[in-house]
Protein backbone atom coordinates (compact mmCIF):
# COMPACT_ATOMS: atom_id res chain seq x y z
CA UNK A 1 0.00 0.00 0.00
CA UNK A 2 1.34 3.26 -1.05
CA UNK A 3 1.65 5.87 1.68
CA UNK A 4 -0.84 8.75 1.22
CA UNK A 5 1.73 11.63 0.52
CA UNK A 6 3.06 9.89 -2.42
CA UNK A 7 -0.17 10.37 -4.39
CA UNK A 8 -0.69 13.78 -4.54
CA UNK A 9 3.16 14.90 -4.08
CA UNK A 10 3.95 14.81 -7.40
CA UNK A 11 1.32 17.04 -8.96
CA UNK A 12 1.98 19.32 -6.37
CA UNK A 13 5.32 19.77 -7.38
CA UNK A 14 4.54 20.28 -10.46
CA UNK A 15 2.95 23.15 -9.84
CA UNK A 16 5.12 24.68 -7.89
CA UNK A 17 7.95 24.09 -10.18
CA UNK A 18 5.77 25.62 -12.49
CA UNK A 19 5.04 28.74 -11.25
CA UNK A 20 9.02 29.00 -9.86
CA UNK A 21 9.88 28.65 -13.81
CA UNK A 22 7.57 31.33 -15.05
CA UNK A 23 8.31 34.00 -12.89
CA UNK A 24 12.27 34.00 -13.05
CA UNK A 25 11.87 33.79 -17.06
CA UNK A 26 9.90 36.80 -16.92
CA UNK A 27 12.72 38.84 -15.49
CA UNK A 28 15.64 37.36 -17.27
CA UNK A 29 13.94 38.04 -20.82
CA UNK A 30 13.08 41.86 -19.70
CA UNK A 31 17.03 42.42 -19.22
CA UNK A 32 17.95 40.45 -21.97
CA UNK A 33 16.13 43.25 -24.49
CA UNK A 34 17.68 46.25 -22.81
CA UNK A 35 21.58 45.24 -23.04
CA UNK A 36 20.77 43.92 -27.04
CA UNK A 37 18.74 46.91 -28.49
CA UNK A 38 20.43 48.71 -31.22
CA UNK A 39 21.26 52.38 -30.56
CA UNK A 40 19.30 54.69 -32.85
CA UNK A 41 17.86 58.03 -33.05
CA UNK A 42 14.65 58.79 -32.12
CA UNK A 43 14.41 62.72 -32.39
CA UNK A 44 13.88 65.12 -35.31
CA UNK A 45 16.01 65.06 -38.20
CA UNK A 46 15.06 68.15 -39.36
CA UNK A 47 13.80 71.09 -37.66
CA UNK A 48 12.30 74.85 -37.81
CA UNK A 49 12.96 77.53 -35.97
CA UNK A 50 12.30 81.09 -35.45
CA UNK A 51 15.19 84.00 -36.00
CA UNK A 52 16.39 85.04 -32.72
CA UNK A 53 16.01 81.23 -30.81
CA UNK A 54 18.77 79.88 -29.42
CA UNK A 55 17.14 76.38 -28.68
CA UNK A 56 16.67 74.08 -31.64
CA UNK A 57 15.57 70.76 -29.81
CA UNK A 58 15.92 67.87 -27.53
CA UNK A 59 17.91 65.02 -29.20
CA UNK A 60 16.35 61.59 -28.07
CA UNK A 61 17.94 57.74 -28.80
CA UNK A 62 16.19 54.33 -28.49
CA UNK A 63 18.83 53.83 -24.92
CA UNK A 64 18.31 56.70 -22.41
CA UNK A 65 20.93 55.81 -20.34
CA UNK A 66 24.84 56.63 -20.03
CA UNK A 67 24.61 58.63 -23.69
CA UNK A 68 26.68 61.05 -24.29
CA UNK A 69 26.36 63.77 -27.55
CA UNK A 70 28.85 65.64 -29.52
CA UNK A 71 28.52 67.65 -32.36
CA UNK A 72 31.00 65.96 -35.34
CA UNK A 73 30.52 67.24 -38.45
CA UNK A 74 28.97 69.42 -41.29
CA UNK A 75 29.13 72.24 -42.52
CA UNK A 76 28.10 74.75 -40.24
CA UNK A 77 28.93 72.61 -37.20
CA UNK A 78 30.43 75.49 -35.69
CA UNK A 79 27.11 77.62 -35.46
CA UNK A 80 25.88 74.89 -32.41
CA UNK A 81 26.90 73.77 -29.14
CA UNK A 82 24.87 70.85 -27.45
CA UNK A 83 24.13 69.76 -23.75
CA UNK A 84 25.03 66.74 -23.06
CA UNK A 85 23.57 66.19 -19.71
CA UNK A 86 19.95 68.04 -20.75
CA UNK A 87 20.42 66.42 -24.43
CA UNK A 88 19.78 69.99 -26.26
CA UNK A 89 21.11 71.38 -29.44
CA UNK A 90 21.71 75.34 -29.65
CA UNK A 91 22.63 77.67 -31.57
CA UNK A 92 26.16 79.50 -30.06
CA UNK A 93 24.28 82.72 -31.03
CA UNK A 94 20.67 83.64 -31.81
CA UNK A 95 20.46 83.09 -35.80
CA UNK A 96 19.24 85.95 -37.50
CA UNK A 97 17.70 85.84 -40.84
CA UNK A 98 18.37 88.78 -42.47
CA UNK A 99 22.27 87.98 -41.75
CA UNK A 100 22.53 84.25 -42.19
CA UNK A 101 25.69 82.59 -41.21
CA UNK A 102 24.95 79.18 -42.28
CA UNK A 103 27.81 78.22 -45.12
CA UNK A 104 25.30 79.01 -48.00
CA UNK A 105 23.70 81.76 -46.72
CA UNK A 106 20.49 80.65 -46.93
CA UNK A 107 19.20 80.04 -43.92
CA UNK A 108 19.82 76.48 -43.48
CA UNK A 109 22.06 75.41 -41.50
CA UNK A 110 23.86 71.75 -41.46
CA UNK A 111 25.28 69.60 -38.03
CA UNK A 112 26.18 66.16 -37.56
CA UNK A 113 25.03 64.97 -34.08
CA UNK A 114 27.07 61.81 -32.65
CA UNK A 115 25.53 59.59 -29.65
CA UNK A 116 28.31 56.94 -28.57
CA UNK A 117 26.83 54.69 -25.79
CA UNK A 118 28.42 52.97 -22.00
CA UNK A 119 30.03 50.26 -24.28
CA UNK A 120 31.40 52.38 -27.15
CA UNK A 121 28.63 51.87 -29.46
CA UNK A 122 27.61 55.11 -31.34
CA UNK A 123 25.75 56.29 -34.16
CA UNK A 124 25.44 59.81 -35.81
CA UNK A 125 22.44 61.70 -37.40
CA UNK A 126 22.55 64.63 -39.55
CA UNK A 127 20.23 67.82 -38.77
CA UNK A 128 19.31 70.31 -40.77
CA UNK A 129 17.84 73.65 -38.93
CA UNK A 130 15.40 75.74 -41.03
CA UNK A 131 15.60 79.59 -39.39
CA UNK A 132 12.11 81.50 -40.06
CA UNK A 133 11.80 84.99 -40.17
CA UNK A 134 10.31 86.91 -37.49
CA UNK A 135 9.06 89.85 -38.96
CA UNK A 136 8.66 91.59 -36.06
CA UNK A 137 12.12 92.46 -36.09
CA UNK A 138 12.98 93.44 -39.62
CA UNK A 139 13.07 96.64 -37.91
CA UNK A 140 11.54 100.42 -39.83
CA UNK A 141 10.28 99.91 -43.08
CA UNK A 142 11.11 102.86 -45.39
CA UNK A 143 8.50 104.99 -46.76
CA UNK A 144 10.40 107.17 -48.28
CA UNK A 145 12.47 107.02 -52.01
CA UNK A 146 15.64 105.41 -52.21
CA UNK A 147 16.69 107.44 -55.63
CA UNK A 148 16.05 111.12 -55.48
CA UNK A 149 17.57 113.75 -57.51
CA UNK A 150 18.72 117.59 -56.80
CA UNK A 151 19.31 120.48 -59.12
CA UNK A 152 22.92 121.71 -58.34
CA UNK A 153 23.93 124.79 -56.24
CA UNK A 154 20.88 124.01 -53.99
CA UNK A 155 20.75 122.61 -50.72
CA UNK A 156 19.15 119.28 -50.25
CA UNK A 157 15.95 119.15 -48.45
CA UNK A 158 14.40 116.12 -48.23
CA UNK A 159 12.95 114.12 -44.81
CA UNK A 160 14.21 110.42 -44.34
CA UNK A 161 10.83 108.49 -43.38
CA UNK A 162 10.36 104.84 -42.00
CA UNK A 163 7.25 103.16 -40.01
CA UNK A 164 8.52 102.95 -36.50
CA UNK A 165 11.91 104.43 -36.37
CA UNK A 166 12.99 106.54 -33.14
CA UNK A 167 16.56 107.07 -34.55
CA UNK A 168 18.73 107.86 -37.43
CA UNK A 169 21.79 107.31 -38.47
CA UNK A 170 24.34 107.68 -41.77
CA UNK A 171 26.50 105.66 -43.55
CA UNK A 172 28.47 104.79 -46.83
CA UNK A 173 31.32 106.22 -49.01
CA UNK A 174 29.95 109.93 -48.73
CA UNK A 175 28.34 109.68 -45.73
CA UNK A 176 30.70 112.77 -44.98
CA UNK A 177 28.98 114.96 -47.03
CA UNK A 178 25.77 114.76 -45.22
CA UNK A 179 23.78 115.72 -42.06
CA UNK A 180 21.40 113.79 -40.74
CA UNK A 181 18.93 114.92 -38.12
CA UNK A 182 19.06 111.45 -35.74
CA UNK A 183 15.34 112.17 -34.46
CA UNK A 184 13.36 113.41 -37.64
CA UNK A 185 15.68 112.14 -40.36
CA UNK A 186 16.22 115.42 -42.04
CA UNK A 187 18.87 115.16 -45.07
CA UNK A 188 20.75 118.15 -46.06
CA UNK A 189 24.16 118.76 -47.91
CA UNK A 190 27.16 119.41 -44.65
CA UNK A 191 28.91 122.47 -45.47
CA UNK A 192 28.46 122.69 -49.35
CA UNK A 193 26.26 122.53 -52.33
CA UNK A 194 26.71 120.48 -55.19
CA UNK A 195 28.74 121.42 -58.06
CA UNK A 196 27.76 119.79 -61.47
CA UNK A 197 30.58 120.61 -62.75
CA UNK A 198 32.77 119.62 -60.27
CA UNK A 199 31.11 117.08 -58.60
CA UNK A 200 32.93 115.97 -55.08
CA UNK A 201 31.44 112.47 -54.23
CA UNK A 202 33.89 109.52 -53.95
CA UNK A 203 33.81 108.70 -57.83
CA UNK A 204 33.16 112.23 -59.16
CA UNK A 205 29.89 111.06 -60.76
CA UNK A 206 27.60 113.26 -59.30
CA UNK A 207 26.18 109.94 -57.80
CA UNK A 208 26.47 110.73 -53.97
CA UNK A 209 26.23 107.02 -52.34
CA UNK A 210 24.80 106.83 -48.65
CA UNK A 211 23.65 104.48 -46.53
CA UNK A 212 20.49 105.27 -43.97
CA UNK A 213 19.97 103.03 -40.70
CA UNK A 214 17.03 103.25 -39.19
CA UNK A 215 16.49 101.44 -35.54
CA UNK A 216 12.77 100.84 -33.78
CA UNK A 217 12.33 101.21 -30.11
CA UNK A 218 13.18 97.46 -29.66
CA UNK A 219 16.61 98.08 -31.06
CA UNK A 220 16.02 96.21 -34.10
CA UNK A 221 17.22 98.16 -37.15
CA UNK A 222 16.58 98.19 -41.34
CA UNK A 223 19.10 99.93 -43.59
CA UNK A 224 18.63 101.68 -47.26
CA UNK A 225 20.67 102.24 -49.55
CA UNK A 226 20.77 106.07 -50.99
CA UNK A 227 21.50 107.66 -53.89
CA UNK A 228 21.23 111.24 -54.48
CA UNK A 229 21.69 112.41 -57.82
CA UNK A 230 23.31 116.10 -58.65
CA UNK A 231 20.85 117.44 -62.08
CA UNK A 232 22.90 119.75 -64.11
CA UNK A 233 21.24 123.55 -63.89
CA UNK A 234 21.11 124.72 -67.83
CA UNK A 235 21.04 128.00 -65.83
CA UNK A 236 24.53 127.47 -64.53
CA UNK A 237 25.91 126.38 -67.90
CA UNK A 238 29.11 128.57 -68.98
CA UNK A 239 29.45 129.23 -72.83
CA UNK A 240 32.86 129.26 -72.45
CA UNK A 241 34.28 125.52 -70.57
CA UNK A 242 35.58 125.66 -67.39
CA UNK A 243 33.97 129.14 -66.40
CA UNK A 244 33.91 128.91 -62.82
CA UNK A 245 32.24 131.25 -60.16
CA UNK A 246 34.39 133.98 -57.93
CA UNK A 247 33.33 134.68 -54.90
CA UNK A 248 33.95 138.43 -54.43
CA UNK A 249 34.66 140.66 -50.77
CA UNK A 250 34.38 143.97 -49.73
CA UNK A 251 32.84 147.33 -51.60
CA UNK A 252 32.28 147.54 -55.14
CA UNK A 253 30.87 150.51 -57.33
CA UNK A 254 28.50 150.31 -60.15
CA UNK A 255 26.03 148.89 -62.04
CA UNK A 256 26.33 145.52 -62.26
CA UNK A 257 24.42 142.75 -64.34
CA UNK A 258 23.22 139.80 -62.56
CA UNK A 259 24.16 139.27 -58.67
CA UNK A 260 25.05 142.25 -56.68
CA UNK A 261 28.68 141.45 -55.58
CA UNK A 262 28.97 144.32 -53.35
CA UNK A 263 28.15 141.77 -50.72
CA UNK A 264 30.88 140.71 -48.68
CA UNK A 265 31.69 137.25 -48.67
CA UNK A 266 29.08 134.95 -46.53
CA UNK A 267 31.33 132.72 -43.81
CA UNK A 268 29.51 130.00 -41.95
CA UNK A 269 30.19 128.69 -38.83
CA UNK A 270 29.50 124.43 -38.34
CA UNK A 271 31.27 122.89 -35.21
CA UNK A 272 30.80 119.05 -35.96
CA UNK A 273 31.95 116.63 -32.99
CA UNK A 274 33.55 119.50 -31.16
CA UNK A 275 35.60 120.27 -34.41
CA UNK A 276 35.22 123.71 -35.96
CA UNK A 277 34.73 123.90 -39.99
CA UNK A 278 34.39 127.65 -41.87
CA UNK A 279 32.15 127.41 -45.24
CA UNK A 280 32.68 129.69 -48.03
CA UNK A 281 31.51 129.50 -51.50
CA UNK A 282 31.89 125.39 -52.04
CA UNK A 283 35.00 125.01 -49.73
CA UNK A 284 35.43 124.29 -45.89
CA UNK A 285 37.73 125.46 -43.85
CA UNK A 286 39.47 123.79 -41.02
CA UNK A 287 39.71 126.09 -37.62
CA UNK A 288 41.36 123.93 -35.41
CA UNK A 289 44.26 124.76 -32.11
CA UNK A 290 46.93 123.53 -34.72
CA UNK A 291 46.37 126.12 -37.24
CA UNK A 292 48.32 127.94 -34.73
CA UNK A 293 51.26 126.14 -35.08
CA UNK A 294 54.33 127.27 -37.27
CA UNK A 295 56.06 124.25 -37.54
CA UNK A 296 55.41 122.58 -40.99
CA UNK A 297 57.67 122.25 -43.58
CA UNK A 298 56.31 121.98 -47.66
CA UNK A 299 56.40 118.32 -47.61
CA UNK A 300 54.86 118.33 -43.99
CA UNK A 301 52.14 120.53 -44.14
CA UNK A 302 50.97 118.24 -47.56
CA UNK A 303 51.30 115.36 -45.35
CA UNK A 304 49.12 116.83 -42.71
CA UNK A 305 46.34 117.51 -44.83
CA UNK A 306 46.26 114.72 -46.81
CA UNK A 307 45.95 112.57 -43.41
CA UNK A 308 43.74 115.01 -41.92
CA UNK A 309 40.05 113.65 -40.14
CA UNK A 310 38.34 116.28 -38.73
CA UNK A 311 34.77 117.66 -38.52
CA UNK A 312 33.60 114.30 -39.98
CA UNK A 313 35.42 115.28 -43.50
CA UNK A 314 38.66 113.25 -44.81
CA UNK A 315 39.35 114.90 -48.45
CA UNK A 316 41.60 117.70 -46.73
CA UNK A 317 43.80 119.11 -48.84
CA UNK A 318 46.60 122.49 -48.42
CA UNK A 319 44.98 125.40 -49.98
CA UNK A 320 46.73 127.09 -53.54
CA UNK A 321 47.01 130.88 -53.49
CA UNK A 322 43.85 131.76 -55.14
CA UNK A 323 41.97 130.09 -52.31
CA UNK A 324 43.68 131.57 -49.48
CA UNK A 325 42.76 134.82 -50.90
CA UNK A 326 39.18 133.70 -50.23
CA UNK A 327 39.64 133.69 -46.42
CA UNK A 328 42.00 137.22 -46.31
CA UNK A 329 40.90 140.02 -44.44
CA UNK A 330 42.29 142.84 -45.77
CA UNK A 331 40.86 145.69 -43.51
CA UNK A 332 43.30 144.28 -41.14
CA UNK A 333 46.51 144.70 -43.29
CA UNK A 334 49.38 145.31 -41.11
CA UNK A 335 46.86 145.77 -37.79
CA UNK A 336 47.21 144.02 -34.65
CA UNK A 337 45.20 141.31 -35.75
CA UNK A 338 46.08 138.32 -38.40
CA UNK A 339 45.08 139.67 -41.77
CA UNK A 340 41.97 136.67 -41.42
CA UNK A 341 38.14 137.07 -41.26
CA UNK A 342 37.08 136.68 -37.16
CA UNK A 343 35.34 134.01 -37.30
CA UNK A 344 38.94 132.15 -37.45
CA UNK A 345 39.34 131.38 -33.55
CA UNK A 346 42.87 129.96 -34.54
CA UNK A 347 44.92 131.95 -36.40
CA UNK A 348 48.22 133.82 -35.82
CA UNK A 349 50.42 136.75 -38.05
CA UNK A 350 52.37 134.11 -39.83
CA UNK A 351 53.00 132.59 -43.10
CA UNK A 352 51.16 129.87 -44.19
CA UNK A 353 52.18 127.15 -46.77
CA UNK A 354 50.27 127.06 -50.24
CA UNK A 355 50.19 123.70 -52.88
CA UNK A 356 51.80 126.16 -55.09
CA UNK A 357 54.98 125.49 -56.48
CA UNK A 358 57.41 128.33 -57.98
CA UNK A 359 58.35 127.15 -61.52
CA UNK A 360 61.05 128.61 -63.30
CA UNK A 361 62.21 130.48 -66.51
CA UNK A 362 62.05 126.99 -68.46
CA UNK A 363 58.31 125.60 -66.57
CA UNK A 364 60.44 123.53 -64.41
CA UNK A 365 59.16 123.15 -60.41
CA UNK A 366 61.49 124.25 -58.36
CA UNK A 367 62.05 121.38 -55.76
CA UNK A 368 63.10 123.42 -53.11
CA UNK A 369 60.83 126.76 -52.83
CA UNK A 370 57.25 127.30 -52.79
CA UNK A 371 54.29 129.95 -51.91
CA UNK A 372 53.13 130.84 -49.05
CA UNK A 373 50.67 133.62 -47.53
CA UNK A 374 51.64 136.16 -45.24
CA UNK A 375 48.34 136.63 -42.64
CA UNK A 376 50.10 139.97 -42.08
CA UNK A 377 49.75 141.60 -45.36
CA UNK A 378 48.12 139.11 -47.14
CA UNK A 379 50.36 138.91 -49.76
CA UNK A 380 52.23 135.87 -51.24
CA UNK A 381 55.75 135.04 -51.10
CA UNK A 382 58.07 131.77 -52.61
CA UNK A 383 59.91 130.63 -49.87
CA UNK A 384 62.15 127.51 -49.00
CA UNK A 385 60.15 124.58 -48.54
CA UNK A 386 62.70 123.51 -45.64
CA UNK A 387 61.37 126.02 -43.47
CA UNK A 388 58.79 125.78 -41.19
CA UNK A 389 55.49 127.80 -41.52
CA UNK A 390 51.68 127.19 -40.23
CA UNK A 391 48.82 125.17 -42.49
CA UNK A 392 45.49 125.40 -42.50
CA UNK A 393 43.52 122.89 -44.54
CA UNK A 394 40.72 123.14 -46.62
CA UNK A 395 38.14 120.58 -48.41
CA UNK A 396 35.84 121.35 -51.72
CA UNK A 397 36.42 122.25 -55.63
CA UNK A 398 39.96 123.50 -56.48
CA UNK A 399 39.83 127.54 -57.03
CA UNK A 400 42.28 127.78 -60.02
CA UNK A 401 42.82 130.41 -62.81
CA UNK A 402 44.89 130.14 -65.46
CA UNK A 403 46.37 132.25 -68.44
CA UNK A 404 43.07 132.58 -70.30
CA UNK A 405 43.04 136.14 -70.98
CA UNK A 406 42.56 137.32 -74.98
CA UNK A 407 43.17 140.79 -75.54
CA UNK A 408 40.58 142.01 -78.43
CA UNK A 409 41.42 144.42 -81.39
CA UNK A 410 39.35 147.32 -79.45
CA UNK A 411 41.95 147.29 -76.74
CA UNK A 412 39.83 145.08 -73.99
CA UNK A 413 40.55 141.78 -72.65
CA UNK A 414 38.42 138.65 -71.60
CA UNK A 415 38.71 136.28 -68.98
CA UNK A 416 36.64 133.16 -70.24
CA UNK A 417 36.93 131.20 -67.13
CA UNK A 418 35.57 134.28 -65.08
CA UNK A 419 32.99 136.02 -67.94
CA UNK A 420 34.89 139.81 -66.90
CA UNK A 421 35.45 142.37 -69.27
CA UNK A 422 38.79 144.16 -68.51
CA UNK A 423 40.03 147.92 -69.75
CA UNK A 424 43.82 148.22 -70.79
CA UNK A 425 45.52 150.10 -67.73
CA UNK A 426 45.98 153.68 -67.02
CA UNK A 427 48.91 155.44 -64.64
CA UNK A 428 48.65 157.78 -62.31
CA UNK A 429 45.49 158.58 -61.07
CA UNK A 430 43.92 159.40 -57.63
CA UNK A 431 41.34 157.02 -56.44
CA UNK A 432 38.92 159.21 -57.04
CA UNK A 433 39.50 159.98 -61.02
CA UNK A 434 39.67 156.49 -61.27
CA UNK A 435 36.56 155.64 -59.82
CA UNK A 436 34.85 158.26 -61.70
CA UNK A 437 37.19 157.12 -65.33
CA UNK A 438 35.30 154.11 -64.87
CA UNK A 439 31.64 155.00 -63.50
CA UNK A 440 31.24 157.23 -66.53
CA UNK A 441 33.15 155.06 -69.25
CA UNK A 442 30.29 154.17 -71.94
CA UNK A 443 32.43 151.88 -74.53
CA UNK A 444 31.05 148.96 -76.62
CA UNK A 445 27.89 149.82 -75.85
CA UNK A 446 28.22 149.13 -72.22
CA UNK A 447 27.36 151.40 -69.24
CA UNK A 448 28.19 149.25 -66.75
CA UNK A 449 32.23 149.63 -66.05
CA UNK A 450 33.75 150.02 -62.45
CA UNK A 451 36.71 149.61 -60.91
CA UNK A 452 37.21 146.19 -59.19
CA UNK A 453 37.66 144.92 -56.09
CA UNK A 454 40.85 143.21 -54.61
CA UNK A 455 39.55 139.52 -55.26
CA UNK A 456 38.84 140.82 -58.34
CA UNK A 457 42.35 141.79 -59.16
CA UNK A 458 43.56 138.52 -58.30
CA UNK A 459 42.10 136.83 -60.93
CA UNK A 460 44.34 138.43 -63.22
CA UNK A 461 47.67 137.86 -61.29
CA UNK A 462 49.90 135.29 -62.98
CA UNK A 463 49.42 132.40 -60.86
CA UNK A 464 53.44 130.93 -61.66
CA UNK A 465 55.23 132.77 -63.79
CA UNK A 466 53.35 134.63 -66.97
CA UNK A 467 53.42 137.62 -68.00
CA UNK A 468 51.51 139.96 -66.36
CA UNK A 469 47.85 138.88 -67.65
CA UNK A 470 46.60 142.05 -68.93
CA UNK A 471 49.68 143.97 -70.49
CA UNK A 472 53.01 142.80 -69.70
CA UNK A 473 54.71 145.93 -69.73
CA UNK A 474 52.26 147.66 -66.79
CA UNK A 475 52.17 145.47 -63.99
CA UNK A 476 50.35 147.61 -61.53
CA UNK A 477 49.95 148.92 -58.79
CA UNK A 478 46.37 149.27 -59.12
CA UNK A 479 43.81 150.81 -56.95
CA UNK A 480 40.91 148.67 -55.73
CA UNK A 481 37.51 149.40 -54.12
CA UNK A 482 37.78 147.13 -50.91
CA UNK A 483 38.07 149.71 -48.23
CA UNK A 484 40.52 149.69 -44.93
CA UNK A 485 38.01 148.38 -41.89
CA UNK A 486 38.10 151.44 -39.62
CA UNK A 487 40.19 153.33 -41.51
CA UNK A 488 38.14 156.40 -42.98
CA UNK A 489 39.60 157.88 -46.28
CA UNK A 490 41.79 155.23 -47.13
CA UNK A 491 41.59 151.97 -49.35
CA UNK A 492 43.87 149.06 -50.41
CA UNK A 493 46.06 149.07 -53.18
CA UNK A 494 46.59 146.01 -54.50
CA UNK A 495 49.94 145.28 -56.57
CA UNK A 496 52.09 142.73 -58.00
CA UNK A 497 56.16 142.92 -57.40
CA UNK A 498 56.58 141.73 -60.99
CA UNK A 499 60.36 140.71 -60.70
CA UNK A 500 61.92 140.59 -64.57
CA UNK A 501 63.64 137.59 -65.82
CA UNK A 502 66.68 137.04 -63.84
CA UNK A 503 69.15 135.76 -66.74
CA UNK A 504 72.07 134.43 -64.02
CA UNK A 505 69.65 132.03 -62.47
CA UNK A 506 67.34 131.20 -65.47
CA UNK A 507 64.41 131.53 -62.58
CA UNK A 508 61.15 134.28 -62.12
CA UNK A 509 59.71 134.91 -58.58
CA UNK A 510 56.54 136.57 -58.57
CA UNK A 511 55.19 137.96 -55.25
CA UNK A 512 51.76 140.00 -54.66
CA UNK A 513 51.29 142.69 -51.72
CA UNK A 514 48.48 144.83 -50.73
CA UNK A 515 49.09 148.01 -49.08
CA UNK A 516 46.97 150.87 -47.72
CA UNK A 517 47.71 154.36 -49.61
CA UNK A 518 45.88 157.38 -49.19
CA UNK A 519 43.37 158.38 -51.47
CA UNK A 520 45.31 161.58 -52.74
CA UNK A 521 48.03 159.64 -53.74
CA UNK A 522 48.41 158.53 -57.94
CA UNK A 523 48.00 155.26 -58.65
CA UNK A 524 47.27 152.58 -61.78
CA UNK A 525 44.36 151.94 -62.13
CA UNK A 526 41.62 149.22 -64.54
CA UNK A 527 37.84 148.95 -64.76
CA UNK A 528 35.93 146.20 -65.15
CA UNK A 529 32.33 144.88 -66.08
CA UNK A 530 30.76 141.85 -66.57
CA UNK A 531 31.23 138.51 -64.79
CA UNK A 532 29.64 135.31 -64.07
CA UNK A 533 29.20 135.14 -60.54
Amino acid sequence: MKHPYTLIYPTVLALFLASCSTSGTTVNDSNTSTENEALKFTSLNKKSVQENTKDVLTISTSKTQDINLTITGEEDKDEFIIDSLNKVLSFKSSPDFENPTDYDKNNEYLVEITATDAEGNSISQKITVLVTNDESDDGPKFTSDANISVAENRQLDFKVSAEGAIKYEIGGEDKMRFDLNQSDGKLRFLNFLPDYENSSDKDHDNDYSIQIIATDDQNYSNTQNMIIKIKNDPSDDDTDEGRIKIFKTGDDDGIVKGENFGDDRNFELNIVNSDRLITISKRVWQDAPENKNADYTFEEAQNYCENLEYGGIDDWRVPNRHEMYEIVNYGYTNSAKPTIDDIFENAIKANYWTSQNVIDYGGNILTNEAFVVYFVDGASYALKRDQKFAVRCVSGPQLTFNDTITRDDDDTYKDPKTGLQWTSPKEHQSLFEAKKRCEELRFLGFDDWRMPNINELHTIMPTYGENFLLDETNSGPFWATTKLDGTKGRYIENYWNYIEWDLTTGRDVLNDESEKIDVANTSGSVCVRGGHF
